[in-house]
């Protein structure tokens, strides 16, 4: 991996997004006394990352609420960032930078943005979740949005109680989202109901879940690792008993570990490497009352859940997102509970590796969010901060090759 990391400036870069070798974009924040926030925003023009100057007003409207932690681009001349909560954004279209709200947005009501996906300068959409007034009180809802090149416009959401919490979509009309819980508007109930969505181009169809992630209790082993010169685990992910491999039996426990209680799992990440095969990811909790990554596939028939082979602690760590690695597998970021030591996984060729700790990372780092680099044959970028102390400096990386394919 390349690492580019600014040091000790106090920003911290929270998502990435890029459209080729010659265009990626960060937004990030200095974090302010009072609960303020300075903008950061980067781009990368295939050769270095450069700061970009808002315009005051720009500023001031971003200094007014939450930080514009999700981000997407078509191009250098295309560049969207939105806060996370409240629904607010900004655009930069190659020559003036606008803002604006999206339907439903407000600077009191909840309205949380978790994915954005760009196919065109004229069709963007964002999803994410908001409250709405029930007859009991309050509940979640899921919540979609559409940019068809003039204006926004809030599209049909799939039917269910809980927010959208990951999406991943290969073209328009194939578009996969998991259902879930999003902390900053969870609606106080128990418990919110996983799901597994897809979009047609014309509707949303469920998947159905096994029981295992569809939040009903099943065992399931502890996995055995071994260490790792890295500080990992080795081993190959251990798959949950009662739920069918791949040949359709169901494997037996390994290892001679108590086995754990899942009554609860938390889907929080997706990627679709093709119709046939769709990895969900997340966190389920362990028998020291922390939670450990779980990644399930869906191959157009049938479910294969593994438990990815980590240590067992009380530390709450939780897959939060999953990209393609352009050659048929996967790269996924695991974040913890505050230790500031996000940690990656790959897939290839079906199996799961992991966790890595890169060097910026052993000292303590966030990993906030991955893109992948379209055109090339594997390049990923990874934006976050690195710790030290009570400071933060971003960090940007990449894995792979930062040039055209083929």
């Amino acid at each position: 991996m390349l690492f580019r990391s600014r040091d000790p400036a106090e920003d911290r870069a929270a998502r990435v997004a890029a459209s080729g070798v010659g265009n990626a974009w960060t937004s990030g924040a200095i974090p302010q006394r009072g609960k303020k926030f300075t903008p950061v925003i980067e781009h990368w023009n295939g050769h270095r990352w450069a700061v970009v100057t808002l315009p005051p007003a720009v500023s001031r409207f971003w200094r007014g609420g939450y930080p514009f932690s999700v981000v997407s681009t078509s191009s250098a001349a295309d560049f969207w960032a939105f806060s996370q909560v409240q629904g607010r954004y900004l655009h930069w279209d190659g020559r003036t930078w606008s803002t604006g709200w999206l339907p439903g947005g407000s600077t009191g009501y909840p309205l949380v943005i978790s994915s954005v996906v760009q196919f065109s300068p004229a069709d963007l959409r964002v999803f994410g979740g908001h409250l709405v007034s029930t007859q009991s009180g309050t509940a979640d809802a899921p919540f979609v949005a559409r940019f068809n090149g003039a204006r926004w416009q809030q599209a049909r959401a799939p039917a269910g109680a809980s927010a959208i919490s990951a999406v991943s979509a290969r073209s328009p009309a194939d578009v996969w989202a998991v259902l879930g819980r999003l902390p900053m508007i969870a609606s106080g109930r128990a418990a919110q109901l996983n799901a597994l969505v897809h979009w047609d181009g014309h509707r949303w169809s469920a998947i159905r879940l096994p029981r295992s992630l569809a939040g009903r209790s099943v065992n399931l082993p502890a996995p055995q690792p071994s260490a790792s010169a890295s500080g990992g685990a080795s081993s190959s992910p251990a798959a949950i008993p009662g739920v069918p491999g791949p040949s359709g039996a169901s494997p037996a426990p390994s290892g001679s570990a108590a086995p754990a209680v899942l009554p609860t799992v938390t889907l929080s990440a997706v990627v679709a490497l093709s119709d046939h095969d769709v990895w969900v990811g997340g966190a389920y909790p362990n028998s020291q009352l922390g939670t450990n990554e779980m990644a399930a596939q869906w191959n157009g028939r049938q479910w294969k859940v593994v438990v990815l082979p980590s240590l067992v602690s009380v530390v709450l760590y939780q897959l939060t997102s999953m990209v393609p690695d352009g050659s048929g597998g996967a790269w996924a970021v695991a974040t913890n509970n505050g230790l500031n030591r996000s940690r990656l996984w790959h897939l290839a060729g079906g199996k799961w590796t992991g966790p890595f700790l890169f060097h910026p990372c052993l000292r303590g780092c966030v990993l906030s969010g991955l893109a992948r680099v379209p055109g090339t044959s594997g390049a990923v970028w990874a934006a976050g901060s690195t710790m030290h102390g009570s400071s933060a400096a971003a960090l940007i990386a990449v894995t792979g090759a930062l040039s055209p394919s083929g």
